[in-house]
Order: structure tokens, then sequence, then C-alpha cells
């Protein structure tokens, strides 16, 4: 009876034994399948993010996306996205997330200093728990103190381009073997995009290069036309204007000399003058010629001041003309400073003075008026006579060297041709505003105003 007994609880005993087994092994089979299922989501969710930082081609939009989800797939207090230099001698954060981020942003350090520097030369991942390990020389300042830190190198197609660095766990312990893994299979995918993005940046930047090296190319062009068209003006001038003088010059010579052996002092006097008007003519004109080469080649510093200052200076160097004229001139008080070279400024307003005597009205008195006013915002200086006026057709032609709407009328055809050469050489813009004949003129342009900001007590 007691052996029947001791059988029967063996049997028991073997069951029970055979019966845990197998819920043991239900229980670890139960594990493995929770862990894969955990896995999985965590790969799903790695390579949903992927997938979007991919689609991205903004570099630094790419490396704060990085930042971001690399620091909650691991929770990690300070998350930082550390790429070497072309030199590969040196780090530069691109990204930081976490405490004292912006302080972080862009420091570049030698990879010779802290754990980025070592996980980029070595090439190598680096997980610790303990603080300071004995290894690193020299850490940075947001280094020092941490507990725990994980970080991964980031693979391009053929090398190395920068890491992943995980400082601090959130809410204190830390980092395991399975947030390597994380970080790891996570820079892996995105390492892809930090290329693509950089290599768009990069297409990006030689593009604007190129089509900014075309409008210089187009601009200097442009530039190059009007030269040869005002060389083709000028070696008309020189072969017409020109040879008028000598011409009238030679042949009053050589009545000079016949009179001078009839002993005719009296049509001497006549000769002489006619040579004389003559010459000043060409001088004139090469004055002229002259005073055009030298703009844009030989100017002085800008200096901030009133346009008051050379609009007076120039009303008192033109004191005669404008007494014999009968003109009355107005200038506005006050007007707002500007930047630019002061000597130039009183040539194009003494140029423009002068283009207002020179085609003024026979019928009334003359009025010269010189000021500012305001246009959508900006400044906008003017020169406004009541003279001949100019039709609408001729605005820009005008402007044009040796273009002379009378070809009758007193000087050389380059004083507006100067003054836009003047205004353009201080960036600004100028035009003609005209209702046509006997409706006077207002010639305005632009200039760069004063770094100052003050205006004008005169």
């Amino acid at each position: 009876m007691n052996a029947e007994r001791k059988v029967q609880d063996q049997e028991s005993l073997d069951r029970l034994i055979e019966e845990n087994a197998f819920l043991r092994s239900a229980l670890e089979k139960a594990d493995l399948a929770n862990e894969l299922l955990r896995q999985r989501e965590e790969f799903s969710q790695l390579l949903a993010v992927s997938k979007h930082i991919v689609s991205e081609l903004d570099l630094d939009t790419v490396f704060q996306m990085v930042a971001n989800k690399a620091r909650d797939l691991v929770q990690a207090d300070m998350l930082l996205v550390p790429m070497l230099n072309e030199q590969r001698d040196r780090y530069t954060y691109k990204a930081a997330v976490g405490p004292d981020a912006e302080a972080v942003l862009e420091a570049s350090l030698p990879i010779t200093i802290g754990m980025c520097g070592w996980v980029l030369q070595n090439e190598r991942s680096l997980l610790f728990g303990e603080s300071s390990p004995c290894w690193l020389d020299e850490t940075t300042a947001w280094e020092k103190g941490q507990e725990s830190a994980v970080l991964v190198p980031l693979f391009g197609r053929k090398r190395i381009i920068g890491g992943l660095s995980a400082l601090g766990k959130k809410g204190g312990g830390s980092f395991t073997p399975h947030d390597l893994d994380l970080l790891t299979m996570f820079a892996n995918q995105v390492s892809t995009a930090i290329e693509n993005a950089t290599l768009f940046q990069q297409v990006q930047r030689e593009v604007e290069e190129r089509t900014q090296a075309e409008k210089i190319i187009a601009r200097q062009v442009g530039d190059l036309e009007q030269k040869n068209t005002e060389l083709e003006r000028f070696t008309y001038t020189v072969s017409h204007d020109l040879k008028s003088p000598l011409v009238t010059i030679k042949g009053f010579l050589g009545l000079l000399l016949a009179d001078a052996r009839a002993g005719n002092f009296d049509r001497m006097q006549t000769d002489i003058n006619r040579i004389e008007s003559a010459a000043d003519k060409m001088q004139f004109l090469l004055d002229d010629l002259l005073k055009l080469s030298r703009i844009g080649r030989v100017a002085n510093p800008p200096t901030d001041f009133s346009l008051n200052e050379p609009a007076q200076e120039a009303v008192e160097l033109l004191h005669g003309s404008i007494h014999q004229a009968g003109a009355e001139i107005v200038i506005h008080p006050d007007m707002p400073r500007v930047s630019a070279d002061k000597q130039r400024i009183r040539e194009m307003l003494q140029n423009l003075i002068e283009n207002a005597i020179k085609f003024r009205s026979s019928g009334s008195a003359l009025r010269i008026e010189i000021g500012c006013m305001a246009r959508e915002g900006a400044a906008v200086y003017f020169v406004k006579d009541n003279g001949k006026g100019i039709e609408p057709k001729f605005h820009e032609r005008i402007f044009g060297l040796f273009d002379k709407l009378d070809p009758a009328s007193p000087g050389t055809g380059i004083g507006l041709a100067l003054v836009k050469r003047i205004v353009e050489l201080h960036n600004g813009r100028i035009w003609v505003e005209s209702g046509g004949p006997g409706q006077g003129s207002v010639f305005c342009f632009t200039l760069p105003a004063a770094t100052t900001g003050e205006r004008s007590r005169s």
C-alpha cells in the first residue's frame, strides 16, 4: 500500500515538474513575443520618423528634426548633433536640444576634446554610466558631471560625417545597451537624410552663385554695350565737334596772315576773335570730356551732410550766370542729410542749375527751386524750373552722352550725362518730369541717406 502511494506521489511530482516547465516555456515565449512586438513597434516608429526626415531637404530643419526625435527616442536630457568639418579636424554642433541648448549650438571644437571628439576620431559608439570616465583627458562644459551618456557615429555613403550625442537620462538612471541599439539604428537611417540635405544645399548655393554670376555678367555686358555706344558718340564728337573749330582756326589763320601782309589791322582783330572763339569751344568740350572721364575713377570718401550745403555752394559759384539771367533761386530749408561725395553732388547741382538757365523761357522770369519731397516713404530730391520744358518722348534721351535736342543751343551735350553718372555712382536714380514745351521741368533724383539720421539746421 505504501509502495503504491509512493508511486502515485512520484507521478504527481513529475506532472507538476512537467507543468511548471511548460508554464515557464509559455511565459518565456510570451515574454519573447511581447519583446518582439515591442521591437517591431519601435522599428515601425523609427521607420516612420526616418521617412519623414528623409523627405525634408532644408539642412537646418533636418538637423533640428534629428535632434528632437533622437532625444525622444532614448529619453535624454540633452541631445547634440556634432558634424565634422571638411578638414576633419574639428566638429561643430549643428543642432542641440535640452537645457542651455543655445550655448551649445554652433560651438566648434577640435576632435581631440570631449566624448564627441573621441567617437568621431575612433568611429565607434560610446555607452557609459559612470561619471567622468578616466580615459577622457578633456571634456566640454556640457559633458562635465554627466552620470550617463550614449554616443553613436553618423556614417555617410563613404565615411563618417558626424554623430549623435545623448547626455543624461531623463528622470535619472543610466542609458542601456537597448538605448545604444535604438540610437544606432536611428543614426543609420537618418544619415542619408543629412547627406541628401547637405547635397541639396550645396546645389542650391551653386545655383545661386551661378545666377548671381549671370546677373553680374549681364550687367557688365549692358555696361559694355552702353560704353561702346558712348565710345561711338565720342568718336563722332572728336571727328565732328573738334574738327569744326580746327577748320575754323586753320581758315582764319590763313586770313590773319593775309591781313597782316596787307596791313589790314581791323580785319586782323576780327580774325583773332574768331580764332579765340573756336579755341574756347574746343577748350569747353575737352574740359567736359575730362570731367566725364573722371567720374567713377576719382572720388572722395562719402560724408554725411545736408543737401542745403552743396546747393548753397553751387549757387555761389554760379552767382554771375544767375544774376545775368535774372533768375530767382529758392532752396528749401532743413533738407534731409545724405551720405555722398560732397564735391560730386555740388558739381551735379551746378550742372542742373546751368541747364535750367540755358533753357529758360523768354516770356517769364526764371525761377529755380531746389528741394526734397517724400514719395512712397523715401526722400526724393529735385531741381525744378519754369523754363522751356521737355516733351515726354525726350525724357530718357536727354541723359545720353552728346544728345542735344537743340543742336544750336550752347554747351557740349555732356552736362546731363555727367549728372546721371554722378547719381548712379552713388547708387541713386535720376529722371525728369515735364508736361512738355512751356511747362517747365523737374529733375528728380535719389541719394543714400546719412547714417546719423540727423537733419540740417541750416
